[in-house]
């Protein structure tokens, strides 16, 4: 039912290498274009013949047809009889063998060290060949590229190897490189011929140049500087701090870069570059009294001047800036035959940040807290800066300050007001609390010319309190009701009175003598004072309103779109003086 003559055998290979074969006459000049349909004669007569149009891949083969044709009589001598043919063709079978099963390899390396007192070092490296895979993974499922990859870390602290240690200097560095290459068994550009097949067919000073584009390459490297700064030393017991001490400023600075290349992007590069300068003073400042000690201040009445007090520094300085610049830069390749300019595309963005912060207690009853940040845009010429204008360009947009895109800043305060210092109001607290916001939002530059947006709004707060029992405790009487009632001065007269010594003195003889012919048992009892039990009620009475509070709260607020003028320095406005602290 299946004879030998009928069966057919495909040897995939050979269709490879006869496409190979095309494109060498096509290099050769021997073979017009890959439109022309390539078919070598065969071997001998039994051997099957092959054609090969275009650039076919076995790789993306789904559906394979087979065709049986009835030759069109071309010569007398030929054996077509030129007459219909009816014929039934059974196909029984397809079946693929002979699969490339070969094993691969895989390798790894880890080392570390510590490099004296000062860092360590970290170097680690992995390489595996086509064919590695896992036990339980199929022969498709395995790998079809060689991977490298080589990665090194380090951490070292500068201050120790520049400076001496007794200055106390910290300069933290990390550094870390890693590179990662991908090389495909077969050529990407050409799917079903294997790399090495390829370049062996490729003149000698080709082969590099395909390397180059067939190979996947990442690469990558941070640098980090971060909170470099100069530590205070404590051990001499100076522990006083000034506002232009060197420690209360730090120093951060990042770089990270990624390169990368593949088959389909001739580069797809990004450059980050922060950088940040902190300011922080952060102490206890000393109140002064000056009054305090002051003779003629100790009257109550004068408790006002006497606790007169002030702090002439602030509680807290703070100031950051940070700049952060961001370049990526992707370009394809271009794969058609025909003159397309594939341009470098760019996406950048160039940011500056202020942080502004003060918290100051001016009096122990005064507190004051500013905050305010600020974002800035640097705007950059298009494309690579790489010319002497666009560098002035940018540098003159920095000196500026930048083109301010968003500001915003807050101001409390709150006073407790010192009203129950005077003996009067003893029984009176207040105290006020007042907040101010102020923001301004850039408009984009494509709608520059509807302005920007700014806005205000206001916040008062008022507390008073009226502590009764405080008033009631000022007088004499009041406190004793307050406190659980006035007891009978008569009270408690029955018993024995003796003098200090123990003795019975000589009135109380005198009493007893009075009381001659009375029962000696019975004891005197007093009556109740029935008047004062009633007014010591009433006022009891009277007196439970013991606090009284009261609140008052003001918001107001203001959005005014179409605000011609910028922001500059600290949100201020040249042309308008403002926005200030108040609203």
């Amino acid at each position: 039912i299946w004879p030998k003559e009928n069966m057919v055998y495909i040897t995939l290979d050979s269709l490879v290498a006869m496409k190979m074969s095309r494109n060498r006459e096509i290099r050769n000049g021997t073979h017009p274009s890959i439109l022309v349909p390539y078919s070598p004669l065969p071997k001998t007569e039994s051997d099957p013949r092959y054609t090969v149009v275009g650039n076919p891949n076995l790789g993306d083969v789904t559906t394979i047809m087979i065709g049986v044709r009835n030759p069109k009589k071309r010569t007398q001598n030929d054996n077509d009889d030129m007459q219909p043919k009816s014929v039934e063709v059974w196909v029984n079978e397809l079946r693929l063998c002979g699969f490339d099963d070969r094993q691969g390899v895989a390798a790894l390396l880890r080392a570390r060290t510590t490099l004296a007192d000062v860092g360590d070092l970290t170097i680690s490296g992995t390489y595996s060949s086509p064919g590695f895979g896992g036990l339980e993974q199929s022969i498709t499922e395995r790998s079809h590229e060689t991977n490298i990859n080589f990665d090194l870390a380090t951490n070292i602290d500068g201050g120790k190897l520049l400076f001496p240690e007794k200055w106390n200097v910290r300069i933290p560095v990390h550094y870390d490189y890693s590179l990662a290459v991908v090389q495909p068994e077969y050529n990407p550009l050409n799917p079903d011929v294997k790399m090495k097949d390829e370049l062996a067919d490729l003149p000698v000073e080709s082969r590099d140049s395909l390397r180059y584009l067939t190979n996947r390459v990442t690469r990558r490297q941070n640098v980090n500087l971060m909170n470099v700064r100069k530590e205070r030393d404590f051990s001499k017991g100076n522990n006083k701090m000034h506002v232009w001490d060197i420690e209360n400023f730090d120093l951060s600075y990042s770089y990270s870069e990624l390169v990368q290349r593949d088959e389909d992007l001739e580069m797809n590069n990004e450059y980050i570059h922060n950088g940040e300068i902190g300011y922080t003073f952060s102490t206890n400042p000393k109140n002064y009294r000056p009054f305090a000690k002051a003779k003629w201040t100790k009257s109550k009445w004068l408790q006002l001047i006497r606790d007169f007090n002030i702090t002439p520094m602030p509680k807290n300085l703070i100031f950051r800036t940070t700049l952060h610049r961001d370049l990526q830069e992707f370009k394809y390749r271009p794969k058609s035959k025909g003159n397309i300019i594939i341009d470098t595309n760019y996406v950048k963005s160039f940011d500056w940040t202020r942080n502004y912060g003060i918290n100051w207690d001016i009096f122990q009853s005064l507190r004051l807290e500013f905050k305010a940040d600020a974002s800035a845009r640097i705007d950059e010429p298009d494309g690579r800066i790489d010319t002497r204008t666009k560098k002035d360009s940018v540098w003159r947009c920095l000196g500026r300050g930048g083109r301010t895109t968003d500001y915003r800043q807050t101001f409390n305060a709150s006073y407790q007001i010192p009203i129950n210092k005077i003996p009067l109001f003893k029984f009176v607290t207040a105290n006020v609390r007042y907040n101010s916001m102020y923001q301004f939002t850039a408009s984009a530059l494509s709608l520059s010319y509807l302005g920007n947006t700014i806005q205000n709004s206001q916040n008062v707060q008022g507390n008073a309190q009226l502590n009764f029992v405080t008033l009631y405790n000022s007088v004499p009487y009041l406190k004793k009701v307050n406190q659980g009632g006035t007891q009978n001065k008569n009270a408690s007269k029955g018993g024995d009175k003796k003098g200090k010594d123990g003795k019975e003195s000589e009135a109380e003889k005198a009493g007893k003598k009075g009381k001659k012919g009375k029962n000696q048992n019975d004891s005197l009892q007093e009556r109740p004072d029935v008047g004062r039990m009633i007014l010591d009620g009433t006022v009891r009475f009277l007196m439970m309103v013991r606090s009284v509070s009261a609140t008052y709260t003001q918001g107001r607020g203001t959005i005014l779109p179409g605000y011609m003028y910028s922001a500059n320095l600290v949100g201020h406005t040249r042309e308008s003086s403002g926005p200030g602290f108040l609203f």
